[in-house]
């Protein structure tokens, strides 16, 4: 939804971040490959796959600079952890990790996860509308 606000070097981040919270808990969900396919369609940027070995979050992190680019990473990661109906303790975690490197507060990070389960709810009623 927000992604092409990103430049070059924060999309090619984000995808890896989309990756790794993708496999932290186990198993990664046909749901969620679905969205990193249209994370990266949306990004206009091919899907370069995932070194779990080489992965630092830190370094990864250090790559969004401004709070805009944070904001959007952080509510768009939202979308992908709730694509699966499931919000695992491990992706929890990746997730307070990266709002701890962000210093944005948890009040702010569940405000996004609110908002982002609305927007995926209207979304799937929105879709129904198209389904015979």
């Amino acid at each position: 939804m927000f992604l092409n606000r990103l430049s070059s070097n924060e999309k090619e981040a984000f995808l890896q971040l989309a990756y790794h919270i993708s496999y932290i808990d186990g198993e990664f969900a046909e749901s969620e490959q679905a969205v990193i396919h249209v994370y990266c369609a949306e990004m206009g940027i091919n899907d370069s796959g995932y070194n779990k070995d080489s992965f630092n979050l830190n370094e990864i992190t250090s790559v969004f600079a401004n709070s805009q680019s944070q904001k959007i990473v952080l509510i768009e990661l939202m979308g992908l952890v709730f694509a699966d109906g499931v919000f695992s303790s491990e992706e929890q975690a990746v997730i307070n990790s990266i709002s701890n490197n962000f210093n944005i507060d948890s009040e702010t990070v569940n405000k996004y996860a609110e908002w982002t389960k609305a927007i995926l709810s209207l979304t799937i009623d929105g879709e129904s509308f198209f389904i015979s």
